[in-house]
């Protein structure tokens, strides 16, 4: 399907959209874009290389914005050396990639419920490729995004001009 899976850890970076005044998760909109907001972040560097080579920052400007759920470095290095390779040679695998690790609505950590009975698969989102992407929260409080576990350290990393 064209994500970093793999038992990943990943991190949700919630997108305001334009509009400066915008509050999302209760945090208001930055002016920084997704590149700038985790250029300062060293464990997602392969993800932001991921991102400029796939010339996407332009697809990421929606109205209502966009949330990211980013793979660590920690899980690029899980993917074999040949899949790598390919992912920063293949600039359209690159894209549908990124792509599919982006939500197409503002998913805040906090909204993330816990699933159980007949409403299990209640809390799937789409990516921008319109893969389906389920969210569960755990008994614990742990979060899901399908089989990887997000960093609830990193969630509400607020960006703006799209990302």
């Amino acid at each position: 399907n064209g994500r970093v899976e793999e038992d990943d850890d990943v991190v949700m970076l919630e997108n305001s959209g334009i509009v400066l005044e915008t509050k999302y998760c209760g945090v208001k909109v930055p002016t920084s874009n997704l590149s700038e907001g985790i250029a300062n972040m060293s464990h997602f560097s392969t993800f932001l290389d991921l991102v400029e080579f796939a010339d996407v920052e332009s697809e990421l400007s929606k109205d209502g914005g966009v949330t990211v759920l980013a793979p660590s470095n920690q899980a690029f290095n899980k993917l074999d050396k040949i899949r790598a390779e390919m992912l920063f040679s293949d600039q359209d695998l690159a894209k549908r990639t990124v792509l599919s690790h982006i939500l197409n609505e503002v998913l805040c950590c906090s909204a993330i419920s816990r699933n159980n009975g007949i409403f299990f698969n209640n809390s799937r989102k789409r990516s921008l490729t319109g893969s389906l992407i389920a969210f569960r929260k755990t008994a614990s409080g742990n979060l899901y995004a399908d089989k990887s576990q997000i960093k609830k350290t990193s969630c509400g990393k607020i960006f703006g001009n799209g990302v």
